[in-house]
């Protein structure tokens, strides 16, 4: 059974960068997904009336989410698990891909830590803390660089709905943390010190 931790933390925290390290750290692969995958598409949104707010945690599929990391729990290592795959320049999602499953598992996502459900699947519980201007930057580099948007809408939308969504609905989430991490995926330390947590706790269940 895989040992699923969640991470969570606002936009530009350093999610993705933090599970990266995790993997190198405990020497072994690391099945990371992205909660991302779980937008239910801009037709859908406009739909339930949330616009193009990304931002708002309405915008994720959690019913699917929360049942396949579920599945996950009760999986070899080495299967497979279809999960969803979501196009970001369409703003749509575009069919479905396999993942395979290892034994440490990293969910990540702005709101992974807010439902009830989500936290009851975890063996641990992390929360990336960082300053908010240190985030805009992070974010400005990757939305233009990997999501082809220019500098104007990404100020735009980190003023508009980012910041103030992640007030409203991610820095709560840290409260449910069981670790909260300062500077996000690049802390090394911070990295040691979980994968040395996950690691005898996989001993011990070996």
């Amino acid at each position: 059974m895989p040992l699923i931790t969640l991470v969570g933390g606002g936009s530009g925290a350093g999610k993705t960068t933090f599970a990266l390290e995790l993997a190198k750290a405990l020497g072994e692969e690391v099945t990371v997904l992205n909660i991302d995958r779980y937008y239910i598409g801009l037709k859908k949104m406009k739909e339930v009336g949330l616009g193009d707010n990304f931002d708002d945690p309405r915008a994720i599929d959690w019913e699917r989410l929360v049942k396949d990391v579920r599945r996950m729990r009760k999986m070899k290592d080495g299967e497979k698990l279809k999960v969803p795959v979501y196009d970001f320049k369409t703003h749509s999602r575009v069919g479905e891909e396999e993942l395979e499953v290892h034994r440490v598992v990293v969910v990540d996502g702005l709101w992974v830590l807010l439902k009830e459900e989500l936290r009851k699947l975890a063996d641990l519980k992390v929360y990336l803390d960082v300053d908010a201007d240190l985030r805009l930057v992070r974010r400005i580099k990757r939305d233009i660089e990997e999501r082809g948007r220019d500098l104007n809408e990404v100020i735009y939308r980190f003023t508009t709905y980012v910041k103030p969504m992640h007030e409203k609905w991610v820095e709560p989430t840290k409260k449910f943390a069981d670790i909260v991490i300062p500077r996000g995926g690049l802390n090394r330390k911070a990295v040691e010190v979980v994968a040395s947590w996950i690691l005898e706790k996989l001993t011990s269940e070996s």
